[in-house]
């Protein structure tokens, strides 16, 4: 995968495949504790789906914004999911965690709704709807990363702290390109 810099306002930050930390299944954790938290399904089940979202809603909105400052934005969040959901089966692979027909036909079906839907709210609306997404996805990781500590997971709190440390910036990127939008929704002709 290509690394490209993606405007973030003050700075620039690089999103590639080595952005994701990978699964450290059989190393010594922080403290050499090598315990693995059994994550409820429901909570796996939800990291994963807010990043099949995030890679493809992202993606959606970094094509409706082509070469704008909130359209490279997105472009680089949906890049971070991918790469994300490329390592997730070893991060919660032995967790608990079993992907589902079920889950994914759920997570499809909102996907198809957010589909017909963002046309019809506007491009500046769709997009903070995007952003809404992403934080859901960091509140999940922060859940999961407080089970992993209390549960003596070292492997998957580093896993976590290392997920959020990217994903923030990235965050913070997508809502400074907000301020591209300003301008036309202040003459009430919002893109």
């Amino acid at each position: 995968m290509e690394t490209r810099e993606v405007w973030i306002g003050p700075g620039q930050v690089e999103v590639g495949d080595d952005a994701v930390p990978a699964a450290r299944n059989g190393t010594p954790g922080l403290t050499g504790q090598t315990e693995r938290l059994e994550l409820p399904r429901s909570l796996a089940w939800e990291l994963y789906q807010t990043e099949a979202s995030a890679r493809r809603h992202c993606q959606r909105e970094s094509r409706r914004l082509p070469d704008t400052p909130p359209g490279r934005a997105m472009e680089v969040v949906s890049r971070h999911a991918a790469a994300t959901l490329r390592v997730l089966p070893d991060v919660v692979g032995g967790r608990g965690f079993v992907a589902d027909q079920a889950g994914r036909v759920l997570g499809t079906s909102f996907s198809l709704l957010r589909r017909i839907t963002d046309p019809l709210l506007g491009r500046e609306r769709s997009y903070r709807m995007t952003v809404l997404g992403i934080h859901h996805g960091i509140d999940t990781v922060r859940i999961i990363r407080n089970l992993a500590i209390d549960a003596g997971d070292d492997h998957l709190a580093a896993w976590c702290d290392a997920w959020l440390d990217t994903r923030l910036r990235l965050l913070q990127n997508a809502e400074l390109a907000l301020l591209w939008f300003g301008p036309a929704v202040a003459a009430g002709q919002a893109p």
